[in-house]
């Protein structure tokens, strides 16, 4: 998804080329290096946005939200098959 939008802005950036070399002073909209700095800065942003927030629901513990009064584990009070897949 980060890709789609990438390249998106980058076709269009290129395809407003007109309309951004009113606006720029000192530069070209044609500028590599200026496109390229902003488009990685950019992904950059997108990647932390997203893998940051991530990585950090992956380190909680996802029974804290059905804890109970009693101080039993909620694992403990929701058995499944899975705990003990190997007897049949």
């Amino acid at each position: 998804m980060l890709l789609v939008g990438v390249a998106a802005g980058l076709c269009l950036a290129l395809a407003s080329v007109r309309v951004l070399e009113s606006l720029l002073f000192g530069m070209s909209a044609r500028d590599s290096v200026t496109l390229v700095t902003a488009t990685l800065v950019l992904a950059v942003a997108a990647f932390a946005a997203g893998y940051l927030p991530a990585r950090r629901a992956m380190r909680t513990d996802q029974w804290t939200p059905y804890a109970t009064s009693s101080g039993a584990h909620p694992a403990e009070l929701f058995p499944t098959r899975l705990d003990h897949w190997w007897i049949a």
